[in-house]
């Protein structure tokens, strides 16, 4: 894996971002491994807990924009779930 990395440290397994540079943001290739690395760690019996951390000076920065598709016109305009009202 290149962008995340798991690791075992006896029964616990620990998954860690690794692209300090983007303070971690997460882009499609990201993603692909992180799921792979969720399911390592689902699959392993022998884990107990997991841990998931990041490289460098922060945790996650979120979603990639730099590399996430353009917003289109119909995303742009999608209605936004109703939040109750007080009476």
């Amino acid at each position: 894996m290149g962008f995340v990395e798991f690791e075992r440290d006896g029964e616990v397994g620990v998954i860690v971002l690794n692209r300090p540079e983007r303070m971690n943001a997460l882009g499609s290739a990201m993603l692909g491994e992180l799921r792979a690395a969720y399911r390592e760690l689902e699959g392993d019996p022998g884990l107990k807990a997991g841990i998931v951390t990041g490289r460098g000076r922060a945790f996650c920065a979120g979603r990639d924009i730099k590399r996430a598709p353009p917003a289109t016109p119909a995303s742009a305009t999608r209605p936004r779930p109703s939040t109750p009202t007080s009476s």
